[in-house]
């Protein structure tokens, strides 16, 4: 544990999925960790690419379009979901047609506010990936 009582895995796990350790780990940490680390593997269970389940690629997608849909605030959580797919395997079309449905069913607004951001993300999240990989053929 270090000294926000998250373990090294619940940190490795909080930086590969979200980037970083947000306010609701550390408080979670702070107040009772054991309920962050249950949490955190209730997560993992349901975004799980169990092989009679949904792939993975598929519950990002859905996740990405729930939050276009629900329009939080940031958008912040669009737009990872929006990069876990794409490094799930989603398309460009994909996320881009994903977007479009939500904007089809929940307004214009949605897409301008939220869509918008998740498909940018994609897209630099798709041409990371093609350096990434670039990078490791060179070599």
């Amino acid at each position: 544990m270090d000294e926000e009582g998250i373990s090294s895995k619940t940190r490795e796990y909080l930086l590969n999925e979200f980037g970083g350790i947000g306010e609701f780990a550390k408080q979670m940490a702070r107040h009772n960790p054991s309920i962050l680390e249950a949490w955190l593997k209730y997560r993992e269970r349901v975004f799980e690419n169990a092989s009679n389940g949904i792939p993975k690629k598929y519950s990002e997608l859905i996740s990405m379009a729930i939050e276009v849909v629900t329009g939080r605030p940031t958008g912040k959580a669009a737009e990872r979901h929006a990069r876990l797919a794409v490094r799930a395997g989603a398309s460009m079309r994909e996320v881009f047609d994903t977007v479009m449905l939500c904007e089809f069913f929940s307004g214009a607004t949605n897409y301008i506010d939220y869509g918008l951001r998740a498909v940018s993300s994609a897209e630099d999240e798709t041409e990371k990936m093609k350096s990434q990989e670039e990078g490791n053929h060179t070599t």
